[in-house]
């Protein structure tokens, strides 16, 4: 009698390609990607970008990627921290525009003020002021047109906060 003429075969094979699936592909998937990842990382440093002994160049801030997007050389690791120290003894933060400031008391905000604070502000402030809140009965025409009037000047201030702060 052959043992695929036994009636518990089909289970036994069924249970046998679960087992593969859920235990024995995932490890083969785990280490195929290690491979991978193994074969990246051999290849790229196999080539490097700098002279061996070099300082390596800083990476990750948008100063140089926008410098390399210009076609500028790579710039040293401490030359954002120079940038950043230049460019605030060079002129006072924020105090050429006085739009700023009455933007940021529209959002209930004092400088200085990040943007993730600016943003959460507005976004408290548009869930109370949304015209949307307003549109039941419970409201008068004049409260709604005064949230609609409260919420331009919030989207006005956010938009220009977001594109010059």
């Amino acid at each position: 009698m052959s043992w695929l003429s036994n009636p518990l075969a089909p289970i036994v094979l069924l249970q046998a390609a679960l087992v593969a699936y859920v235990i024995v592909w995932p490890v083969f998937k785990r280490a195929f990607t290690a491979l991978q990842f193994a074969l990246i990382r051999a290849t790229t440093q196999s080539v490097p970008d700098v002279e061996p002994g070099a300082k390596r160049p800083y990476r990750g801030a948008w100063r140089d990627a926008a410098a390399q997007a210009a076609g500028a050389p790579r710039q040293s690791a401490d030359w954002g921290a120079r940038a950043d120290a230049h460019a605030r003894a060079s002129k006072p933060p924020f105090a050429a525009d006085p739009r700023r400031k009455q933007f940021l008391q529209d959002l209930g905000l004092q400088d200085p003020a990040h943007l993730i604070e600016i943003k959460t502000a507005y976004r408290e402030m548009a869930k109370t002021y949304h015209p949307d809140r307003f549109a039941s009965a419970l409201h008068t025409p004049a409260d709604r047109a005064a949230a609609a009037e409260k919420m331009q000047k919030l989207n006005r201030a956010y938009d220009w906060l977001r594109a010059n702060g």
